[in-house]
């Protein structure tokens, strides 16, 4: 009878060079949450929201860009939807009413996912 200890087959922790061969793999979409010096709070107002993006990606420092809110959740049934939840503007000439409103006054709940539009705005005309 063979004891425990000499059965015992060694365990594979994490993927070895070569496990996964890349041109035959589709790679999946990984996303991450992060923010320095903190966590995210439901007090967050879309202002600040606006501020992070705009320190995050350098491209929307060069003109002014409207960014529309939307929360998107699983309903009831299990059916993705969104919601309208305010939009903002990069470089505005005064604070508008959504500029204020905090994700807890939106009735952000926690896994909802922030989807945000960019849109350019154009000095000439409308778009």
């Amino acid at each position: 009878m063979a004891s425990l200890a000499s059965a015992a087959q060694p365990v594979k922790v994490g993927l070895q060079a070569g496990d996964i061969q890349r041109d035959k793999v589709c790679p999946f979409l990984l996303r991450l949450f992060w923010r320095f010096n903190g966590h995210h709070r439901k007090d967050a107002t879309l202002r600040e929201l606006t501020d992070l993006l705009r320190a995050s990606i350098p491209d929307l420092n060069g003109r002014n860009y409207r960014l529309h809110f939307q929360f998107i959740y699983p309903n009831s049934i299990g059916n993705w939807t969104s919601k309208d939840v305010g939009e903002t503007q990069i470089r505005p000439k005064e604070v508008n009413k959504d500029d204020t409103r905090t994700l807890d006054s939106l009735e952000y709940v926690v896994g909802d996912i922030v989807d945000v539009a960019i849109y350019p705005i154009y000095n000439n005309h409308r778009q």
